[in-house]
């Protein structure tokens, strides 16, 4: 991986909007992968997040890569072959450290929920390509999120910023309405897959 990596973040944000959007039958792949995803975690209670979103993260790969044959819906439950490491990924990096920073932060006085926020914004960030390392190439848990902080480090506030972006624009949508949220949902994923692809191009 070269550390001279152009930070196109308005590019990153254009081509994540145009693989979601552009496109009638991509985009319905899309959204309901990432409907039967939601559903399944809610139901779950996160547990089976992790699964669920590396078989979208399956689809979207895919996509980004015109693989033949094209992605199907089910493929969106591929991410089970990857059950123990995703499920550990989710568990850890989505849910336990970010609630367990987020109660620390929010005691301080004043500023305690914009340092929550942020805090969980950068754990966002620096893990941000670990899953995609459990889906491609099938690293444990522990390495995946190591070669994500290692990756991540040197180009941390270019990607904090996208992610904030990412994650604000993504928010929108459930400001608006419940609907709205469903349908920009897998926005800041469908973002993410190009800035993946730029640090980690497709293997021939």
């Amino acid at each position: 991986m070269s550390n001279e990596i152009k930070m196109d973040i308005g590019g990153w944000l254009q081509q994540g909007f145009r693989l979601y959007f552009s496109n009638g039958q991509d985009f319905l792949l899309i959204f309901v992968s990432m409907l039967i995803a939601t559903i399944i975690s809610v139901v779950t209670f996160g547990l089976l997040a992790g699964p669920m979103m590396a078989g979208v993260l399956s689809i979207l790969l895919r996509l980004v890569d015109e693989k033949e044959p094209r992605p199907e819906i089910s493929e969106v439950f591929h991410g089970f072959n990857k059950f123990a490491d995703a499920f550990v990924f989710s568990l850890v990096w989505w849910l336990v450290v970010p609630f367990g920073i987020s109660m620390i932060l929010l005691f301080v006085p004043l500023l305690g929920p914009l340092l929550a926020m942020a805090a969980v914004w950068a754990v966002c960030t620096v893990t941000m390509f670990g899953m995609f390392f459990i889906v491609e190439e099938g690293k444990t848990f522990s390495t995946a999120t190591r070669k994500s902080f290692d990756t991540v480090k040197e180009h941390f506030w270019p990607l904090f910023g996208l992610n904030v972006v990412a994650l604000l624009i993504t928010a929108a949508g459930g400001v608006v309405c419940l609907i709205g949220g469903l349908v920009t949902a897998p926005i800041y994923w469908c973002v993410v897959v190009f800035v993946y692809r730029k640090f980690f191009p497709a293997q021939a």
